[in-house]
């Protein structure tokens, strides 16, 4: 389960790295969205975003799905 004080502390510190991993998973049902649009257009140009939640619908909200032939995209100018 997520606690909400981990939530706050991830959001309170964000923007000041290049590189965000979301690797959260639930029992069952959607994994719940906790970095939002607003967020990674606040990350610095360039940075990356790995979104290991994908397969239960991701942790940020700009993740999308992809394929190996388009393994990557670029969103607000973030890598994703």
């Amino acid at each position: 389960m997520i606690q909400q004080d981990q939530v706050i502390a991830a959001q309170n510190e964000w923007g000041s790295g290049v590189v965000a991993i979301g690797a959260l998973r639930t029992k069952e049902g959607r994994t719940p969205c906790v970095i939002s649009d607003e967020m990674v257009q606040k990350m610095k140009s360039k940075s990356v975003i790995v979104d290991v939640s994908i397969d239960q619908g991701g942790c940020f909200e700009t993740s999308e799905l992809t394929t190996h032939e388009s393994p990557t995209f670029i969103k607000h100018d973030v890598i994703h």
